[in-house]
C-alpha cells in the first residue's frame, strides 16, 4: 500500500511481489507509505508495534516470496515471534539498530544466550564479569537505587 488515493492496495503488492520472486529477486521488503513525502496522509495504515506484520504475512502467503517485515519491531522476543509464526522471513531494524548498535548482541542475551562469545574480545571480555558482578548484586537484593534510599 502506498498511502496515495487511488494509489496501490495490498492485492495489487502481492501481485507485485509475486512478479518479483517469479524473475528472481530473493527477498520483499514489506513497508508502506514511502511513495508519498507526506506520510500523515496515510490513515489506513495504524502505527502499533510491527505494524507491517500483517503485509509481509499476505505476501509470503500468497506470492511465495521470502519476506522481510519492518516498522516498530522493538523487541528481541518480539522479531523472535515475527519469524516464528510466519509473519516474515526477516526482519528489519533500522531505527533500533541506530538507538542500540549492539541491539543483536542484546537480542541473544534476551533469547537465552547468556554468554559474550559472539561480542569482539575487546568487549566480551570486560562484559562477561560485568554481568556476572550484576547478577550477584541483584541476588543480594542491591539496586542502583539503594545507596540513596532513605
Amino acid at each position: 500500500m502506498d498511502g496515495i488515493e487511488g494509489g496501490l492496495m495490498i492485492e495489487d503488492t502481492v501481485a507485485f511481489a509475486r512478479a518479483l520472486a517469479a524473475s528472481g529477486v530473493d527477498v520483499v521488503d514489506t513497508s508502506s507509505g514511502g511513495v508519498s513525502t507526506d506520510r500523515s496522509s496515510d490513515t489506513r495504515v495504524r502505527r502499533g508495534f510491527a505494524f507491517h506484520a500483517d503485509f509481509s504475512r499476505r505476501i509470503r502467503a500468497e506470492a511465495d516470496a521470502l519476506t522481510a517485515t519492518v516498522g516498530l519491531v522493538v523487541d528481541p522476543i518480539q522479531a523472535s515471534r515475527l519469524i516464528e509464526e510466519g509473519d516474515a522471513d526477516l526482519v528489519l531494524l533500522g531505527r533500533e539498530m541506530l538507538d542500540d548498535p549492539n541491539w543483536a548482541h542484546h537480542a541473544r542475551i534476551a533469547l537465552g544466550d547468556e554468554t559474550y562469545e559472539t561480542w569482539n574480545v575487546r568487549f566480551g571480555s570486560a562484559l562477561g564479569p560485568r554481568a556476572r558482578t550484576l547478577a550477584r548484586l541483584a541476588e543480594e537484593g542491591e539496586t542502583p537505587l539503594n545507596r540513596f534510599a532513605d
